[in-house]
């Protein structure tokens, strides 16, 4: 994974330029079991917000964006360990990926 300078939320949507997948980790969303894992993943991006986590209207513009929920659990995790669950969970349990179904996995 690669890592950012933290920015202003305005600032990066505005700026940017992802063909992947986007996700946004988000805590007090049952993340369900795991599937088995995928073989590869399609890159992708996933957004961690500030502890506290992403205001309504903050996730209403990020999802706006093509964003789709990544849920990480009821847990309130702190940024620094939110990345980490994010990748495991697409590692472990992914989501369906679009174009996807859970028979085809």
């Amino acid at each position: 994974p690669r890592l950012s300078a933290p920015r202003r939320l305005e600032d990066f949507l505005d700026t940017l330029e992802w063909p992947g997948e986007r996700w946004l980790a988000t805590p007090g969303e049952d993340p369900g079991t795991g599937l088995e894992p995928p073989h590869s993943l399609p890159p992708a991006l996933v957004l961690v917000g500030p502890e506290g986590d992403f205001s309504l209207d903050e996730k209403e513009r990020i999802l706006s964006e093509g964003f789709a929920i990544l849920p990480l659990g009821p847990q309130i995790l702190r940024v620094e360990t939110a990345g980490v669950a994010a990748l495991t969970r697409l590692l472990l349990a992914p989501p369906a990926w679009p174009g996807t179904s859970v028979e085809s996995r």
